[in-house]
């Protein structure tokens, strides 16, 4: 009754303490690929058609994304939505959820394994606690790694010592891994070292990944994906760089950061680090199995090691791996850190019990001494770790934060926080972020690569939308001219044209956009259809004119796309009182749609003025466009220090 006491104990106490300390990541923002993977594509076809496509679905108006297989990630967020409704609250309580299953199952692990309880259990809750490890959690994409390890950890746990025929256990044990499979790549190294202690385990566990690797191929054969290319000696130096920089992340827990390093501007220090750790590895690897550790170890303690060193690999670019130039993740880090809380767990010098579980008798100190020093560590991790999850409360905070901890020379950051800014209505300092973001990567000698060309593109709206068409075609055009130039491109020149009244060149690129690629011929398409409009309608509309009745130019401007125009007509019509009260509010209306802020708080003030109500919907969206909008302002100032750093 004791030993099953304590191993309750073990792995329910950790995880509530767990589920108390992420409880405010409830209450976290989508951030990144959350819109992406929960838009609205996820939604049009049913479930069973999530497993032939890839985990990214390919767009003409989107950059290459890296080509992974995920499906039943895609699944689970179906399946969030089913249960529990839609909303990002939902996905971020599943992760928390998953997450401190994860603490509870890496416990039991560490139990099976010999580990006393009280080790396994401190271990695992300073696993869980681990700031680094808060990216795979609250941010909802990062699912891949959280549901991954929960579904790995249920096929080791159920995995039979001995397999000697069919059971439920293992029927158990190879329907988790393939799930596990199907959710990240990462739970391969779990197949093959549970593969690797037994002959007859290797049989079965052939199965599941047969069955994963025909989905797979079947699927993403003819996709390509993103994937910095870099000879032989830049990849070695790079593989050596992450090595090196996964060791410091692991000794500097406390400081999480979504962006590590850089691709191409290699640290000499990081890369030595590597380089003596992975000699080391090698030489404890070889000593290990000279001493016949493998062979003398029934209960498996290597194992956890095992998983630590391949789930690793895959994330030192030994091949192209997507991380928007960034040499290493701290999501990365998840599985394989699981893995080596158990292998400490496990050390008999560190207190593991080689004796039964429920055997009496007293503690060893060793028990006592590992696990006050991991209770330390986790005490010490709860404050760093809510701080952290404080910066995905909304998304400009995440990516100012993402700026602030990037390598000096990763614009991606930066051109994100534009997206963000720009998105909330703060087009002026979206603008300034993009042209920093150029700087950078012209500076760093990336002119011309895929991430300048995007962020040419994201300054060239930005710009147009503050009716600065000069500058903006430029900076397209400045796109256009670069090896390796898209379709994408070439359409939205045709855009900034057509906002210039320059209606021929405009539908020259539009047309030529829709040759290169005809997946952009509805895009083009309603661009044609807008300057159809503008041919008859331009004549009516001279500069005076324009300028004289700018309400009734709006219209013309709204389907050209010149905004600047938009908000000046349509803010005349809300402030002017000779207007009826239904078309005035009509107008302040669509100033808060466009996500004009300043001039939709001009126009609500006038209404208000004039005794005209809003209709409950207008004042909601004028409400998210203000809280959208003063997420920026909260922000200004660690914008203004990142923009003259």
């Amino acid at each position: 009754m004791r030993g099953r006491a304590a191993s309750l104990a073990s792995w329910a106490l950790p995880a509530l303490v767990v589920l108390l300390v992420y409880a405010p990541a409830l209450g976290a923002a989508l951030v990144w690929d959350d819109h992406v993977l929960l838009g609205p594509r996820l939604a049009e076809r049913g479930v069973a058609s999530l497993f032939t496509r890839p985990f990214f679905t390919a767009s003409a108006l989107h950059d290459a994304a890296p080509v992974y297989y995920r499906p039943l990630v895609l699944a689970s967020f179906r399946l969030d939505v089913a249960l529990f409704g839609p909303g990002a609250r939902v996905h971020h309580a599943v992760n928390v959820a998953l997450h401190a299953v994860n603490v509870a199952l890496l416990a039991t692990w560490a139990r099976r394994l010999g580990a006393h309880a009280l080790v396994a259990g401190a271990l695992a809750l300073a696993w869980g606690l681990l700031p680094r490890l808060s990216e795979a959690v609250v941010w909802v994409s990062g699912r891949t790694d959280v549901l991954a390890l929960a579904l790995s950890l249920t096929a080791v746990i159920a995995m039979p010592g001995k397999v000697r025929g069919p059971s439920p256990r293992l029927g158990l044990a190879l329907l988790a891994l393939l799930a596990a499979l199907l959710s990240k790549e990462t739970s391969l190294a779990f197949a093959v070292a549970v593969a690797a202690g037994s002959r007859a385990r290797a049989r079965w566990v052939a199965a599941p990944v047969g069955v994963w690797l025909a989905l797979r191929t079947l699927t993403l054969w003819d996709t390509h994906g993103e994937g910095r290319s870099l000879g032989l000696a830049a990849r070695a130096v790079t593989s050596l760089e992450a090595c090196g920089r996964y060791v410091a992340m692991t000794f500097d827990a406390w400081r999480s950061a979504s962006s590590v390093g850089l691709v191409g501007a290699p640290s000499v220090a990081h890369v030595a680090v590597g380089a003596a750790a992975v000699g080391a590895a090698a030489l404890a690897a070889w000593r290990w199995r000279a001493r016949g550790a493998v062979d003398g170890d029934p209960e498996g303690r290597w194992l956890p090691w095992a998983v630590g060193a391949l789930a690793i690999a895959p994330a030192l670019h030994v091949l192209p791996i997507g991380l928007a130039g960034a040499v290493t993740a701290d999501r990365l880090l998840y599985v394989p850190l699981a893995a080596i809380a158990v292998g400490l767990a496990t050390c008999p010098g560190l207190g593991a019990r080689r004796e039964p579980a429920s055997a009496a008798g007293p503690t060893p100190r060793g028990v006592w001494v590992t696990a006050l020093i991991a209770l330390v560590a986790a005490a010490s991790f709860a404050g760093p770790l809510r701080a952290r999850v404080a910066d995905y409360d909304d998304e400009v905070r995440f990516w100012v934060a993402a700026a602030e901890r990037a390598h000096p020379g990763n614009a991606a950051p930066l051109a994100s926080l534009a997206e963000a800014v720009r998105e909330r209505g703060r087009v002026e300092l979206a603008c300034r972020v993009l042209a920093d973001a150029r700087r950078v990567l012209e500076q760093g000698g990336r002119s011309g690569s895929a991430r300048h060309r995007r962020v040419l593109e994201n300054l060239g709206g930005c710009l147009a939308a503050r009716g600065d068409y000069a500058a903006a075609a430029t900076a397209y055009e400045t796109a256009a001219d670069g090896a390796g130039a898209t379709a994408r491109v070439r359409l939205g020149l045709g855009y900034v044209r057509m906002h210039a009244l320059d209606l021929d060149g405009a539908e020259r690129d539009l047309r030529q956009a829709q040759r290169e690629d005809p997946r952009l011929t509805a895009a083009a398409g309603r661009a044609l259809d807008a300057i159809a409009l503008g041919r008859r309608e331009l004549a009516s509309w001279p500069p005076e004119r324009r300028a004289a009745k700018p309400a009734g130019w709006a219209p013309v401007a709204a389907a050209l796309g010149r905004v600047p125009d938009v908000e000046r007509g349509y803010l005349a019509v809300a402030e002017d009182p000779a207007r009826a009260p239904a078309e005035r509010a009509f107008a302040a209306h669509e100033l808060t749609r466009l996500g004009l802020v300043d001039a939709a708080a001009r126009a609500a003030k006038a209404l208000d003025v004039g005794g005209i109500a809003e209709s409950a919907d207008a004042r909601t969206d004028r409400a998210a466009l203000e809280r959208r909008a003063r997420e920026v302002d909260a922000q200004a100032p660690r914008i203004e220090a990142l923009l003259t750093r």
